[in-house]
């Protein structure tokens, strides 16, 4: 994994919908990016708020554990540092082995 951390980056951002079943927290929250926060991690942190979001069960903590009818969304984009094409190149390649190995995938 530490290849992937080489040359990719994950960025989480909140979508919160703005009308009046939002609350306070989740409109602060809203359009803010997480960065330097790994796609394996289990929560999102927020510097302010603590954890912010159950990465495995895909939902809000931003009101505790036991609130779930929350309708925000957390978005995740990748980007690739181009710098380390060669390492793109090679997982692209290990990849194609695998793909070529009998019952993967």
């Amino acid at each position: 994994m530490s290849e992937l951390e080489d040359i990719a980056s994950y960025i989480f951002m909140w979508i919160s919908h703005l009308d009046e079943s939002a609350c306070k927290k989740c409109r602060a929250l809203n359009g803010q990016e997480f960065r330097d926060q790994d796609i394996y991690q289990e929560t999102l942190w927020s510097a302010i708020y603590g954890d912010v979001w159950d990465l495995n069960a895909d939902h809000s903590l931003a009101h505790g554990r036991a609130q779930h009818n929350c309708r925000c969304q957390v978005t995740v984009r990748v980007e690739f540092d181009w710098a380390n094409w060669e390492a793109i190149k090679e997982m692209r390649e290990a990849y194609r082995l695998f793909e070529a190995l009998p019952g993967a995938i």
